[in-house]
C-alpha cells in the first residue's frame, strides 16, 4: 500500500516502523530483567530525537513548515536521521542488556 507520492518515503517509513517495533520489544525485555526496571536515559534521548525528526517530516508533508529546496530530499534526510536514532536506541539497549546479564551471571557465580 502506498501512502505518499514518493515510494521511497513509504519505504523509509516502513523501515523505521519495523525497526521501532523490534527496539521497543528489546527495551521492554530490558526493563523486565533490570532490577531497577528503568530504561537508560540515553535510550530515551535517542527515541526523543527520532520523534523530533519524524515531526519535522510530518510538518513538511502537511506544509506546516515551508521547505525552500526539494521537500522530498528534506523528508528523506530526516527519515534517515530518525532511523539512525531508533537504531542507536536499540544498540544502546542491547549494550545495557548485555551488561545487566553479565552482572547477573557474575553475581550468581560468585561465592
Amino acid at each position: 500500500m502506498s501512502i505518499f507520492s514518493n515510494p521511497e518515503i513509504d519505504k523509509r517509513f516502513r523501515e523505521i516502523a519495523e525497526l521501532y517495533l523490534v527496539v521497543k520489544e528489546t527495551i521492554l525485555y530490558f526493563e523486565e530483567i533490570n532490577q531497577e526496571q528503568k530504561t537508560d536515559i540515553q535510550v530515551i534521548n535517542e527515541l526523543r530525537n527520532a520523534f523530533d525528526h519524524l515531526m519535522r517530516v510530518i510538518a513538511a508533508l502537511f506544509n506546516v513548515k515551508k521547505i525552500n529546496n526539494d521537500s522530498d530530499d528534506y523528508i528523506l534526510k530526516n527519515l534517515d536521521k530518525a532511523y539512525g536514532h531508533v537504531y542507536r536506541a536499540g544498540y544502546d539497549t542491547i549494550d545495557f542488556l548485555c551488561l545487566t546479564i553479565k552482572k547477573e551471571i557474575s553475581d550468581s557465580l560468585s561465592p
